[in-house]
């Protein structure tokens, strides 16, 4: 498992996330301590399937997004795991 942290300003990446992947995914608004600008943070935990998907499509939402994936994630609670 792998959870996937996406910093974007574009709006339709959780619809890649939600519609695509049938998962769930928190929301959470940032500012660039550089620029001060309002940006979307979007956090989800996926399969590292689900996180390849997830990085050759973001691109087409949003070329300029910023994605940390970090592996071997432990998950407790409500997360059902598919492969």
């Amino acid at each position: 498992m792998v959870t996937i942290m996406i910093f974007t300003k574009v709006d339709g990446i959780e619809n890649l996330i939600l519609d695509k992947l049938n998962k769930g995914a928190t929301f959470g608004q940032g500012s660039g301590a550089y620029t001060s600008e309002n940006i979307k943070v979007l956090l989800t935990v996926a399969s590292k399937y689900e996180a390849n998907f997830i990085k050759k499509n973001i691109k087409t939402i949003d070329a300029n997004a910023f994605i940390i994936i970090n592996e071997g994630v432990s998950v407790i609670g409500n997360f059902e795991k598919r492969l």
